[in-house]
């Protein structure tokens, strides 16, 4: 009985926490957060480590200052991104050389257009994920862009998973795409 006490509560310290996270109007429901506030908790309570995936970015003076922020505190902060020129004409604007002023010491990088699946029609697969890990314990995957709309007006949905199974698992994933070319710097 006692070991099965102490496996059960083994596995509860080591189980991720799963909450929904919303973009909507008013408030979010009870047990759930708003993606604007978590986005900024994350970025803002960030140690070690930080990567950020969006496929566009526009209007958000407030995370680039979180942002900042981190790479003050000596955060590795890496911003995955779609540009104007690798995103096949679905993006008509990108953020990059603003970010590189503003973010100095930021990682920013791409999938470059030769490293995409192609279609037998020809169409590019495009970076459409967007996602948050910090420290490989804390990950959000949202349907939200890192742009003013879909962080406050926008009706957005999203998962914030608490624990070291998903993000550290995600965290991984990036980082062996970097290291085998499927992510270079802008």
């Amino acid at each position: 009985l006692a070991l099965e006490a102490a496996g059960a509560a083994l596995a509860s310290a080591t189980c991720d926490h799963v909450r929904a996270v919303w973009t909507t109007p008013g408030t979010a429901t009870p047990g759930s957060r708003l993606t604007a506030p978590l986005l900024r908790e994350l970025i803002q309570t960030v140690q070690v480590d930080l990567w950020i995936t969006s496929f566009a970015v526009h209007k958000i003076p407030g995370i680039v200052s979180d942002l900042a922020g981190a790479l003050e505190r000596g955060v590795a902060t890496r911003l995955v991104l779609e540009t104007v020129a690798t995103s096949g004409g679905k993006l008509s604007f990108d953020q990059v050389d603003y970010l590189r002023q503003k973010l100095p010491g930021a990682l920013l990088l791409g999938w470059p257009r030769e490293r995409r699946p192609v279609t037998p029609n020809g169409d590019v697969g495009v970076l459409h994920a967007k996602i948050a890990v910090a420290d490989r314990r804390r990950l959000l995957v949202t349907s939200a862009n890192l742009t003013e709309f879909a962080l406050h007006y926008n009706l957005e949905l999203g998962v914030h998973i608490e624990g070291p199974e998903a993000a550290e698992s995600v965290a991984r994933h990036l980082a062996r795409l970097l290291s085998r070319g499927d992510l270079q710097p802008l």
